[in-house]
C-alpha cells in the first residue's frame, strides 16, 4: 500500500532515475494500492471509538502515475514543506538547548497547551510571553515567578519553529485553525480515541524532538507522516529510531483493525515469517462460510 508520503520519501528531483527505480521496486509486488483518502482526511473520527478507515484503490500501472505531469508540482510543494520543517526542527533544537528542559507542573499543562494553540493561531504574534501571561490571567491561579518563567521558556522552542514556518502557514488557502485543531489532537493524552494516526505521529515527533543531542534528518517529518498510517494497516515497518518510540504506543493507537504488527525495517526475515503465518484467502473464506 503506497501513500503520497512514500513518493515524497523516494522521489528526488535531482535524480531522474528515482522514478524508474521506485516503479521497478513496486512492480515486484503483484498487488498494489494507492491511499486515496488518508488519515489526514478521515481524522478526527465523528466520535470516540467510532473507527473510520482509510480508502485505497488498486493500482495496476504505478509507473504511469509516478511519471504523470500532474505529480511534479504536487511533489515540489511537499518537498518545500519538508525542507521548511527540517529548518524549523534545527531552530527548535537550538532553542531547546538554549532554554533547557522547562519543568511544567501538572496543573499548568492546560495553560501550556492553550498557549501552544494560541501561538499556532497567530493572532497574538510570535512572542510567547504575552500569550502565556494572558492564559495565566484567564486561569486565575497564583503561580510563582519561577513557574511563569518556566511556562514561557517552554513555549520558546515552538516560537522558533513558527518563525521558520509562518511564511508557509500564511500562504493563501492555509487554515491555521485546522492546523491548531490537528496539533491539539496529536498532543492530547486521549487523542488516540478519535485520531489514532495523528496521535501516534505526535508521539514520534515528540520523542524525536526530546532528544536534542541527535542529528536531525530531513526525513524525520516523513517518518511521522508514515506513522499516521500505522493504525490503519496490518503490518508496518520503520527504522530503529522510530521503532524505539512507536513500539511503546502503537498498541494504544487502534484503528479499524485489531492491531498493527510493527517491525524494524531491517527485520525483513521476521516480516516474511509473519506474513507466511497469516491465514490464506481460502482459509479466510472458509472461516466466514463456517460462521454463516
Amino acid at each position: 500500500m503506497i501513500s503520497s508520503d512514500h513518493l515524497q520519501d523516494a522521489l528526488t528531483p535531482d535524480d531522474p532515475t528515482s522514478v524508474d527505480s521506485l516503479a521497478t521496486a513496486l512492480e515486484l509486488f503483484r498487488f498494489r494500492s494507492l491511499v486515496t483518502k488518508g488519515p489526514d482526511i478521515i481524522e478526527p473520527w465523528p466520535k470516540a471509538g467510532a473507527a473510520q478507515d482509510i480508502e485505497i484503490e488498486g493500482c495496476a500501472n504505478i509507473r504511469e502515475i509516478l511519471s504523470h505531469h500532474a505529480a511534479t508540482p504536487k511533489l515540489a510543494s511537499m518537498r518545500e514543506v519538508q525542507d521548511a520543517i527540517y529548518r524549523a526542527t534545527g531552530s527548535y533544537h537550538v532553542a531547546r538547548r538554549a532554554v533547557g528542559e522547562a519543568p511544567i507542573l501538572r496543573h499548568h499543562r492546560s495553560i501550556a497547551l492553550d498557549s501552544t494553540i494560541t501561538q499556532i493561531l497567530g493572532w497574538m504574534g510570535n512572542d510567547p510571553g504575552p500569550i502565556v501571561l494572558r492564559h495565566l490571567e484567564q486561569d486565575g491561579g497564583t503561580p510563582t515567578d519561577q513557574e511563569v518563567v518556566d511556562l514561557i521558556r517552554g513555549q520558546q522552542p515552538l516560537a522558533a519553529v513558527l518563525h521558520e514556518l509562518n511564511p508557509l502557514i500564511d500562504a493563501p488557502g492555509f487554515d491555521r485553525a485546522e492546523l491548531a485543531r490537528r496539533m491539539a489532537l496529536s498532543m492530547a493524552s486521549d487523542g488516540f480515541k478519535v485520531a489514532p494516526g495523528a496521535w501516534l505521529a505526535g508521539k514520534l515527533q515528540a520523542g524525536l524532538a526530546r532528544d536534542v543531542s541527535r542529528r536531525i534528518r530531513r526525513s524525520d517529518s516523513v517518518d511521522c507522516l508514515h506513522a499516521m498510517h500505522f493504525p490503519y494497516v496490518d503490518i508496518a515497518s520503520c527504522d530503529a529510531q522510530s521503532y524505539a518510540i512507536l513500539s511503546r504506543f502503537v498498541d494504544q493507537a487502534r484503528g479499524p483493525r485489531p492491531k498493527v504488527s510493527l517491525f524494524k525495517n531491517g527485520s525483513l526475515a521476521d516480516i516474511v515469517e509473519h506474513i507466511r503465518a497469516l491465514p490464506t484467502v481460502a482459509e479466510l473464506c472458509m472461516n466466514r462460510t463456517d460462521k454463516v
